[in-house]
């Protein structure tokens, strides 16, 4: 009996490169079919002729301005998130005078089944780097139940379809909405059951969404630079003895990054949050070579 071909609609993800491979990563996974753009240029003409190729868009990691989303949908193209999910994310700006100290990560699909992930407690930002520890610890569990929440009640009211971060503030107020897989929800490549990268495409496709139910106790994630370090192999060496258990996520080459930019990220799990700390702190330092020992 002749088997009738298959049909999946083709995703078009717009996202720097290392952020398009990790939707590859989970697509593969899935079976999607995927197309990346990952030429910061956001020309109308570009988009429009990578979209015309595709089933839906999404983008990550790129701005795109609000009147290019528009001139895409008034074209026909199906874009998450959309320029009103865009617009009224736009409402929340991060105040430099307060401290963000919790991260929201939300998923809603297109007929509004929603989860979140745990919070997540910022525990560290220099610069362009971030630390994490999930769920956040010192946070009361009535609390952690609020502002969850709060980020699916956000969810609903701008009508997100695909992942978001809700930066949550030291004074536990909504600071800053992301749309797209976020450097906050990176632990869940390790720490959860359904990752952040599978979650929106499960969310902008509108099939079920997965479990987002942690994997250990504790899950810590530090983003890291290469600082002046170009070999590698040897930090690879040590940091794997040292801590079997740690996961290395390197977005790319030495040879094609500048020394501060943020070049990978490392994640370790387990039952003690201090533990983990200090070792993802240890790893961090070893690849960005301001330890070498």
């Amino acid at each position: 009996m002749k088997r009738e071909d298959t049909y999946f609609p083709t995703v078009g993800v717009i996202a720097p490169s290392h952020i398009a491979d990790l939707f590859q990563s989970a697509a593969l996974n899935l079976g999607i079919n995927l197309r990346t753009h990952t030429n910061d240029t956001m020309e109308l003409e570009s988009l429009s002729a990578f979209a015309s190729q595709c089933d839906l868009i999404t983008f990550a990691g790129f701005s795109i301005p609000l009147s290019t989303i528009k001139s895409l949908e008034s074209q026909g193209h199906k874009v998450y998130p959309s320029s009103q999910t865009y617009e009224q994310s736009g409402r929340f700006s991060q105040d430099s005078k307060v401290k963000a100290d919790l991260s929201v990560l939300i998923a809603r699909s297109a007929h509004g089944q929603a989860t979140t992930w745990v919070p997540t407690r910022l525990h560290q930002i220099e610069g362009d780097c971030v630390m994490t520890i999930s769920p956040a610890t010192q946070l009361d569990p009535a609390i952690s139940v609020k502002v969850q929440e709060q980020a699916l009640q956000l969810a609903q009211e701008i009508s997100l379809i695909g992942v978001a971060a809700v930066v949550i503030n030291d004074q536990l107020e909504i600071a800053e909405v992301r749309t797209g897989p976020d450097i906050t929800g990176l632990w869940t490549l390790d720490g959860s059951r359904t990752d952040q990268f599978e979650q929106h495409l499960r969310a902008i496709l509108d099939l079920p969404l997965g479990d987002p139910g942690t994997t250990d106790a504790f899950t810590v994630m530090g983003t890291y630079t290469f600082g002046e370090k170009r070999d590698m192999y040897r930090p690879y060496l040590h940091l794997m003895a040292r801590s079997p258990k740690m996961k290395f996520h390197q977005y790319t080459s030495t040879h094609d990054i500048v020394s501060q930019d943020v070049a990978g990220h490392v994640c370790i799990g387990g039952n003690n949050p201090m533990e983990l700390i200090e070792e993802c702190e240890h790893a961090r330092d070893y690849m960005s070579a301001v330890i070498d020992e």
